[in-house]
């Protein structure tokens, strides 16, 4: 459901019928918040969304009022997936494969178009549907371009499968590379060997003192690391409406706390627009159009069962 637009609907039909909701940390993943965005509109609700990546979610034509994220967009992550791919890699041919969500085929339009500006060549190009598991047929079509690496836009499940049937094809040492929606315990545990080596970028915090401190106190709390890798931007997101409600409260006459949504989506909209703000995930500014993220992008790699911290290596090391 995280995944289905289906489920951006109905919660944000149930979310907008409670008159006591202020605003929404959310949804999770772009189908999701594309679906909510129209509801959250008409009823002035205000949603940051610290996982909804889609560029089109804050374009002029195609973006909403109500949704704000504190997560670098596609469009960041893809640039830098193209640029990590050409230059830290130095591959120079790659086979792209997307899950037909936006999340997924927007992250390989950005890849393909950037990659090919760098002046790569993308040697053939396909698409899976979510819940699919044979991916043989596919992966041959693929093994005939001989690619360098495959790039896949999409989540743990299908990704798994794909890194697992790689080999069957007589593509186990082509690199396999996806993004933050892959970059989970999820997707190790499901390829498991055959994901040994699998390459990933995700929007990543700075590291600060502060983001030290918060992950001790997350450990200590629930006993295991944050599984995935948005946990600095809900906090932040967490505490950008805080500050609204906060800045725009009021008391009325009975003690009762009166919440004007429409100064809380003003306030929301241009947070750290004058002076940035600094947040777990790093300096926080709103643009006017949702976009209030200043992080980086990071890259990852499986090493031993876990996605660790990429280390840049001479290419030849590193098939899995």
């Amino acid at each position: 459901e995280m995944y289905a637009a289906e489920g951006g609907q109905a919660v944000a039909n149930r979310l907008v019928s409670d008159a006591s909701v202020v605003a929404v940390v959310g949804p999770t993943c772009s189908s999701a918040c594309r679906a909510a965005g129209p509801i959250f509109d008409s009823e002035g609700y205000t949603m940051i969304s610290s996982s909804c990546t889609a560029a089109d979610l804050t374009a002029a034509d195609t973006g909403f009022a109500s949704f704000n994220r504190t997560t670098p967009n596609d469009d960041a992550q893809g640039v830098e997936a193209a640029k990590f791919l050409y230059d830290t890699l130095g591959v120079r041919t790659i086979a792209t494969i997307h899950d037909g969500s936006p999340y997924g085929e927007g992250l390989v339009a950005v890849v393909t178009r950037e990659f090919e500006a760098l002046g790569g060549e993308v040697v053939a190009s396909g698409a899976v549907n979510v819940g699919d598991t044979d991916f043989r047929n596919l992966l041959d079509e693929v093994a005939d371009s001989s690619p360098e690496l495959i790039y896949f836009g999409g989540f743990p499940a299908e990704a798994a499968r794909l890194a697992e049937q790689r080999a069957d094809a007589g593509l186990a040492d082509v690199l396999f590379m996806g993004a933050d929606g892959i970059q989970t315990p999820e997707f190790v545990s499901l390829a498991g060997s055959a994901g040994e080596g699998t390459l990933a970028s995700s929007p990543v915090a700075p590291g600060s003192e502060a983001y030290a401190a918060f992950l001790a106190k997350y450990e200590e709390t629930y006993n295991t690391a944050p599984t995935a890798a948005f946990h600095a931007y809900s906090y932040d997101a967490t505490n950008m409406l805080l500050d609204a409600i906060e800045a725009v409260g009021e008391i009325d006459a009975n003690g009762d706390l009166v919440i004007d949504r429409g100064a809380l989506m003003a306030f929301i909209r241009s947070f750290g627009a004058d002076e940035p703000v600094e947040g777990l995930s790093g300096m926080l500014s709103c643009t006017g159009m949702g976009e209030c993220a200043t992080g980086g992008i990071g890259f990852f790699k499986v090493v031993d069962g876990a996605f660790v911290t990429f280390a840049t290596e001479p290419i030849a090391d590193m098939a899995p």
